[in-house]
Protein backbone atom coordinates (compact mmCIF):
# COMPACT_ATOMS: atom_id res chain seq x y z
CA UNK A 1 0.00 0.00 0.00
CA UNK A 2 0.78 3.53 -0.21
CA UNK A 3 2.60 4.95 2.52
CA UNK A 4 0.35 5.99 5.39
CA UNK A 5 -1.62 3.54 4.29
CA UNK A 6 -2.53 -0.43 5.89
CA UNK A 7 -4.03 -3.39 4.24
CA UNK A 8 -7.69 -2.56 4.33
CA UNK A 9 -11.14 -4.94 4.36
CA UNK A 10 -12.49 -3.35 1.17
CA UNK A 11 -15.97 -4.10 1.85
CA UNK A 12 -18.61 -0.94 0.53
CA UNK A 13 -18.06 1.41 -2.52
CA UNK A 14 -20.34 3.71 -4.54
CA UNK A 15 -19.12 4.63 -8.10
CA UNK A 16 -20.93 7.28 -10.64
CA UNK A 17 -19.78 9.40 -13.19
CA UNK A 18 -19.79 12.80 -12.22
CA UNK A 19 -20.90 15.93 -13.97
CA UNK A 20 -17.69 15.95 -16.42
CA UNK A 21 -17.76 12.71 -16.72
CA UNK A 22 -14.49 11.79 -14.98
CA UNK A 23 -14.67 8.19 -13.04
CA UNK A 24 -14.63 8.25 -9.12
CA UNK A 25 -15.26 6.02 -6.34
CA UNK A 26 -15.07 5.10 -2.55
CA UNK A 27 -13.97 2.17 -0.51
CA UNK A 28 -15.14 1.94 2.90
CA UNK A 29 -13.39 -0.17 5.71
CA UNK A 30 -16.11 -2.09 8.41
CA UNK A 31 -13.61 -2.52 11.31
CA UNK A 32 -12.89 -0.49 14.04
CA UNK A 33 -11.36 1.89 12.16
CA UNK A 34 -12.87 3.45 8.96
CA UNK A 35 -11.04 4.37 5.88
CA UNK A 36 -12.53 6.26 2.41
CA UNK A 37 -10.56 5.82 -0.36
CA UNK A 38 -10.78 7.37 -3.77
CA UNK A 39 -9.99 6.27 -7.33
CA UNK A 40 -9.68 8.94 -9.95
CA UNK A 41 -8.68 6.34 -12.84
CA UNK A 42 -11.42 4.37 -13.07
CA UNK A 43 -10.27 2.06 -10.27
CA UNK A 44 -6.75 0.94 -11.11
CA UNK A 45 -5.36 2.65 -8.02
CA UNK A 46 -6.65 4.04 -4.68
CA UNK A 47 -5.67 6.45 -2.40
CA UNK A 48 -6.79 6.81 1.09
CA UNK A 49 -8.60 10.37 1.76
CA UNK A 50 -10.19 10.27 4.96
CA UNK A 51 -9.47 7.92 8.09
CA UNK A 52 -12.34 7.91 10.69
CA UNK A 53 -12.67 5.65 14.26
CA UNK A 54 -15.86 4.44 13.24
CA UNK A 55 -16.20 1.07 11.83
CA UNK A 56 -18.20 2.41 8.35
CA UNK A 57 -20.58 0.43 6.62
CA UNK A 58 -21.90 2.13 3.29
CA UNK A 59 -21.28 5.25 0.94
CA UNK A 60 -23.54 7.72 -0.90
CA UNK A 61 -22.04 9.97 -3.83
CA UNK A 62 -23.16 12.54 -5.88
CA UNK A 63 -22.54 14.14 -9.16
CA UNK A 64 -21.79 17.31 -7.84
CA UNK A 65 -18.81 15.76 -5.53
CA UNK A 66 -20.83 15.67 -2.32
CA UNK A 67 -19.71 12.54 -0.29
CA UNK A 68 -21.66 11.11 2.70
CA UNK A 69 -20.80 7.91 4.44
CA UNK A 70 -22.25 6.03 7.13
CA UNK A 71 -21.81 3.38 9.87
CA UNK A 72 -22.15 1.66 13.27
CA UNK A 73 -23.64 3.65 16.09
CA UNK A 74 -25.38 6.57 13.82
CA UNK A 75 -22.14 7.40 12.30
CA UNK A 76 -22.69 9.57 9.76
CA UNK A 77 -19.45 11.83 7.83
CA UNK A 78 -19.82 14.08 5.15
CA UNK A 79 -18.05 16.42 2.15
CA UNK A 80 -18.06 18.47 -0.70
CA UNK A 81 -14.52 17.71 -3.04
CA UNK A 82 -14.00 20.25 -5.89
CA UNK A 83 -14.12 20.47 -9.54
CA UNK A 84 -11.82 22.73 -10.99
CA UNK A 85 -12.18 21.89 -14.66
CA UNK A 86 -15.13 21.23 -17.44
CA UNK A 87 -14.16 19.66 -19.86
CA UNK A 88 -14.33 15.68 -20.43
CA UNK A 89 -12.11 13.89 -18.19
CA UNK A 90 -11.98 9.95 -19.55
CA UNK A 91 -9.92 7.82 -17.25
CA UNK A 92 -9.69 5.00 -19.37
CA UNK A 93 -7.71 6.86 -21.75
CA UNK A 94 -6.20 9.89 -20.26
CA UNK A 95 -3.13 8.65 -18.33
CA UNK A 96 -4.09 10.07 -14.72
CA UNK A 97 -7.06 12.21 -14.26
CA UNK A 98 -6.19 13.24 -10.48
CA UNK A 99 -5.41 16.94 -11.91
CA UNK A 100 -9.23 18.00 -12.36
CA UNK A 101 -9.61 17.38 -8.85
CA UNK A 102 -9.29 19.17 -5.79
CA UNK A 103 -8.89 17.74 -2.22
CA UNK A 104 -8.99 19.82 0.52
CA UNK A 105 -7.28 17.40 3.55
CA UNK A 106 -9.28 16.66 6.18
CA UNK A 107 -12.55 17.89 4.08
CA UNK A 108 -14.87 15.01 5.85
CA UNK A 109 -16.60 16.05 8.84
CA UNK A 110 -19.10 13.92 11.28
CA UNK A 111 -22.13 14.93 11.37
CA UNK A 112 -25.55 13.93 14.14
CA UNK A 113 -28.03 11.78 12.56
CA UNK A 114 -30.38 11.71 15.67
CA UNK A 115 -29.29 7.60 16.37
CA UNK A 116 -26.66 5.70 17.71
CA UNK A 117 -28.32 2.47 15.93
CA UNK A 118 -25.77 1.11 13.39
CA UNK A 119 -26.58 2.46 9.92
CA UNK A 120 -25.78 -0.11 6.65
CA UNK A 121 -26.69 1.86 3.67
CA UNK A 122 -26.64 5.51 1.87
CA UNK A 123 -28.25 6.66 -1.42
CA UNK A 124 -29.09 9.83 -3.10
CA UNK A 125 -31.70 10.39 -5.42
CA UNK A 126 -30.28 13.85 -6.75
CA UNK A 127 -28.35 16.59 -5.36
CA UNK A 128 -30.87 16.92 -2.19
CA UNK A 129 -32.45 14.15 -1.52
CA UNK A 130 -31.54 11.19 0.09
CA UNK A 131 -31.92 8.19 2.28
CA UNK A 132 -29.93 6.30 5.04
CA UNK A 133 -30.77 3.69 7.32
CA UNK A 134 -30.07 0.22 8.87
CA UNK A 135 -30.75 -1.35 12.21
CA UNK A 136 -34.06 -1.68 13.42
CA UNK A 137 -35.77 -1.17 10.61
CA UNK A 138 -35.17 2.70 10.55
CA UNK A 139 -35.13 4.82 7.66
CA UNK A 140 -33.61 8.93 7.65
CA UNK A 141 -34.14 10.90 4.98
CA UNK A 142 -32.72 14.57 3.66
CA UNK A 143 -34.22 17.13 1.41
CA UNK A 144 -31.56 19.73 2.03
CA UNK A 145 -28.31 17.29 1.14
CA UNK A 146 -27.47 16.01 3.89
CA UNK A 147 -27.77 19.39 6.42
CA UNK A 148 -31.00 17.90 8.30
CA UNK A 149 -32.20 14.06 7.87
CA UNK A 150 -35.60 13.55 9.54
CA UNK A 151 -36.79 9.64 10.69
CA UNK A 152 -39.23 8.12 8.50
CA UNK A 153 -41.67 5.56 10.33
CA UNK A 154 -41.44 1.87 8.68
CA UNK A 155 -43.72 0.41 10.93
CA UNK A 156 -41.32 -2.72 11.90
CA UNK A 157 -37.86 -3.27 13.90
CA UNK A 158 -36.47 -5.99 11.48
CA UNK A 159 -33.34 -4.92 10.07
CA UNK A 160 -32.77 -3.30 6.43
CA UNK A 161 -29.03 -4.15 4.76
CA UNK A 162 -29.92 -2.12 1.67
CA UNK A 163 -31.69 0.40 -0.03
CA UNK A 164 -32.11 0.84 -4.08
CA UNK A 165 -33.09 3.90 -6.08
CA UNK A 166 -34.36 5.01 -9.34
CA UNK A 167 -33.30 8.57 -9.45
CA UNK A 168 -35.44 9.43 -12.55
CA UNK A 169 -38.44 7.68 -11.11
CA UNK A 170 -38.21 8.73 -7.33
CA UNK A 171 -38.91 4.78 -6.91
CA UNK A 172 -36.97 2.85 -4.02
CA UNK A 173 -36.76 -0.38 -2.38
CA UNK A 174 -34.89 -1.26 1.16
CA UNK A 175 -34.49 -4.96 1.82
CA UNK A 176 -33.38 -6.94 4.82
CA UNK A 177 -33.61 -10.19 7.25
CA UNK A 178 -36.26 -12.57 6.86
CA UNK A 179 -37.47 -11.24 3.58
CA UNK A 180 -38.58 -7.90 5.08
CA UNK A 181 -39.31 -5.60 2.27
CA UNK A 182 -40.54 -1.78 1.29
CA UNK A 183 -40.86 -0.01 -1.54
CA UNK A 184 -41.86 3.94 -2.01
CA UNK A 185 -42.79 5.78 -5.12
CA UNK A 186 -42.22 9.23 -3.86
CA UNK A 187 -38.41 9.64 -3.23
CA UNK A 188 -38.25 8.16 -0.14
CA UNK A 189 -40.71 9.70 2.07
CA UNK A 190 -43.29 6.86 2.49
CA UNK A 191 -42.12 3.03 2.47
CA UNK A 192 -44.94 0.28 1.86
CA UNK A 193 -44.44 -2.94 3.13
CA UNK A 194 -43.98 -5.82 0.29
CA UNK A 195 -46.27 -8.33 1.86
CA UNK A 196 -45.24 -11.24 -0.41
CA UNK A 197 -41.58 -11.26 0.05
CA UNK A 198 -41.93 -11.90 3.92
CA UNK A 199 -40.24 -15.44 4.73
CA UNK A 200 -37.71 -16.24 7.18
CA UNK A 201 -36.25 -17.80 4.96
CA UNK A 202 -34.87 -15.16 3.00
CA UNK A 203 -32.21 -12.94 4.28
CA UNK A 204 -31.73 -10.26 1.76
CA UNK A 205 -28.33 -8.35 1.31
CA UNK A 206 -28.68 -6.03 -1.69
CA UNK A 207 -31.01 -4.76 -3.85
CA UNK A 208 -31.11 -2.95 -7.14
CA UNK A 209 -33.13 -0.93 -9.68
CA UNK A 210 -33.34 -0.02 -13.00
CA UNK A 211 -32.89 3.69 -14.34
CA UNK A 212 -36.77 3.68 -15.27
CA UNK A 213 -37.53 1.50 -11.60
CA UNK A 214 -39.28 -0.65 -13.68
CA UNK A 215 -37.26 -3.56 -13.19
CA UNK A 216 -35.63 -4.67 -9.65
CA UNK A 217 -33.79 -7.15 -8.49
CA UNK A 218 -33.07 -8.32 -4.57
CA UNK A 219 -30.31 -10.70 -3.87
CA UNK A 220 -29.22 -12.73 -0.37
CA UNK A 221 -28.49 -15.91 1.01
CA UNK A 222 -28.64 -19.24 -0.06
CA UNK A 223 -28.12 -17.75 -3.58
CA UNK A 224 -31.90 -16.00 -3.85
CA UNK A 225 -32.31 -14.06 -6.55
CA UNK A 226 -35.78 -12.46 -6.78
CA UNK A 227 -37.07 -10.27 -9.95
CA UNK A 228 -39.45 -7.61 -10.55
CA UNK A 229 -40.63 -6.53 -13.77
CA UNK A 230 -43.43 -4.62 -12.81
CA UNK A 231 -42.51 -1.67 -10.77
CA UNK A 232 -41.91 -3.50 -7.38
CA UNK A 233 -45.62 -4.92 -7.31
CA UNK A 234 -44.99 -9.15 -7.94
CA UNK A 235 -42.09 -10.61 -7.36
CA UNK A 236 -40.83 -14.30 -8.56
CA UNK A 237 -37.42 -16.28 -8.27
CA UNK A 238 -35.17 -15.32 -11.76
CA UNK A 239 -33.52 -18.45 -13.61
CA UNK A 240 -29.81 -19.44 -13.64
CA UNK A 241 -28.53 -21.27 -16.33
CA UNK A 242 -25.71 -22.54 -14.94
CA UNK A 243 -27.40 -25.46 -12.84
CA UNK A 244 -25.72 -28.78 -12.96
CA UNK A 245 -21.77 -26.81 -13.15
CA UNK A 246 -22.43 -24.87 -9.70
CA UNK A 247 -25.25 -24.89 -7.19
CA UNK A 248 -26.33 -21.18 -6.01
CA UNK A 249 -27.66 -22.67 -3.01
CA UNK A 250 -24.27 -22.52 -2.11
CA UNK A 251 -22.99 -19.58 -2.41
CA UNK A 252 -24.20 -15.89 -0.75
CA UNK A 253 -25.08 -13.00 -3.07
CA UNK A 254 -23.68 -9.97 -1.37
CA UNK A 255 -24.47 -6.78 -4.05
CA UNK A 256 -26.70 -6.34 -7.34
CA UNK A 257 -26.44 -3.47 -9.83
CA UNK A 258 -27.79 -2.24 -12.78
CA UNK A 259 -25.54 -1.13 -16.02
CA UNK A 260 -28.75 0.16 -17.49
CA UNK A 261 -31.80 -0.77 -17.88
CA UNK A 262 -31.44 -5.33 -18.88
CA UNK A 263 -27.86 -5.09 -18.27
CA UNK A 264 -27.38 -6.10 -14.31
CA UNK A 265 -24.34 -7.92 -12.53
CA UNK A 266 -24.54 -9.40 -9.02
CA UNK A 267 -21.34 -10.19 -6.97
CA UNK A 268 -20.89 -12.48 -3.96
CA UNK A 269 -18.90 -15.95 -1.61
CA UNK A 270 -16.55 -17.92 -3.87
CA UNK A 271 -15.26 -15.31 -6.10
CA UNK A 272 -18.82 -15.50 -7.75
CA UNK A 273 -20.01 -12.89 -10.27
CA UNK A 274 -23.22 -13.38 -12.42
CA UNK A 275 -24.44 -11.33 -14.88
CA UNK A 276 -28.24 -10.59 -16.35
CA UNK A 277 -28.90 -9.56 -19.56
CA UNK A 278 -32.59 -8.85 -19.83
CA UNK A 279 -33.64 -6.55 -16.72
CA UNK A 280 -32.59 -9.90 -13.91
CA UNK A 281 -34.86 -12.62 -15.46
CA UNK A 282 -32.45 -14.87 -16.13
CA UNK A 283 -28.32 -15.35 -15.61
CA UNK A 284 -25.20 -16.48 -16.00
CA UNK A 285 -22.09 -17.15 -14.33
CA UNK A 286 -19.38 -14.48 -15.58
CA UNK A 287 -15.48 -15.87 -15.14
CA UNK A 288 -13.69 -13.70 -13.05
CA UNK A 289 -9.53 -14.77 -12.37
CA UNK A 290 -9.38 -14.26 -8.15
CA UNK A 291 -6.61 -14.75 -5.78
CA UNK A 292 -7.88 -17.52 -4.06
CA UNK A 293 -11.27 -18.66 -5.83
CA UNK A 294 -12.83 -20.85 -3.21
CA UNK A 295 -12.17 -18.15 -0.14
CA UNK A 296 -12.40 -14.86 -2.16
CA UNK A 297 -15.58 -12.84 -0.82
CA UNK A 298 -16.79 -10.17 -3.62
CA UNK A 299 -18.25 -8.14 -0.85
CA UNK A 300 -19.32 -5.33 -3.08
CA UNK A 301 -19.93 -4.12 -7.23
CA UNK A 302 -20.83 -0.47 -8.57
CA UNK A 303 -20.84 0.46 -11.58
CA UNK A 304 -22.33 3.23 -13.76
CA UNK A 305 -24.04 3.43 -17.31
CA UNK A 306 -20.74 4.30 -19.25
CA UNK A 307 -19.27 0.52 -18.71
CA UNK A 308 -17.33 1.29 -16.45
CA UNK A 309 -17.33 -0.60 -12.95
CA UNK A 310 -15.33 -2.24 -9.34
CA UNK A 311 -15.85 -5.22 -7.12
CA UNK A 312 -14.63 -4.98 -3.60
CA UNK A 313 -12.71 -8.07 -2.06
CA UNK A 314 -11.11 -7.80 1.26
CA UNK A 315 -8.08 -6.38 0.44
CA UNK A 316 -7.97 -5.60 -3.52
CA UNK A 317 -10.75 -4.49 -6.54
CA UNK A 318 -11.13 -5.81 -9.36
CA UNK A 319 -12.47 -3.39 -12.56
CA UNK A 320 -14.14 -3.25 -16.17
CA UNK A 321 -14.38 -0.49 -18.41
CA UNK A 322 -16.98 -2.83 -20.76
CA UNK A 323 -19.58 -3.29 -19.17
CA UNK A 324 -18.80 -6.39 -16.90
CA UNK A 325 -17.72 -8.71 -20.06
CA UNK A 326 -13.88 -8.77 -18.58
CA UNK A 327 -12.03 -7.95 -15.22
CA UNK A 328 -8.98 -6.73 -14.06
CA UNK A 329 -7.21 -6.55 -10.49
CA UNK A 330 -6.34 -3.35 -9.38
CA UNK A 331 -2.25 -4.13 -8.06
CA UNK A 332 -1.66 -4.12 -5.07
CA UNK A 333 -0.64 -0.24 -3.51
Amino acid sequence: MKAGMTTLGLLVLAICPTVTHAFVAYAIESYNTGYILRTVNAGRNWTNVQTTFNSLEAVGFRGDMRVHAVGDGGALWKAMLANNRTEFCDPMNAEDCRSPWTYPPGNFSAVKTGTTNDLTFCEFFNDNIGIIGGKLGQIFQTRNGGADWTKIDTGRILDLNDVAISEKTGRGLAVGRQGYSLSSNDWGWHWTLIPSLLDKHFNFNAASLNHNGTNSVIVGANGVIQVSVDNMTSYRSANFSGAGTIFLRDYELLSVEFFDEVTAIATGTGCLVLMSYDGGINWVQKKITCLDKSDTVLYDVSVCEEGYGVIAARDHFYYTNDTGETWEMSPQQ
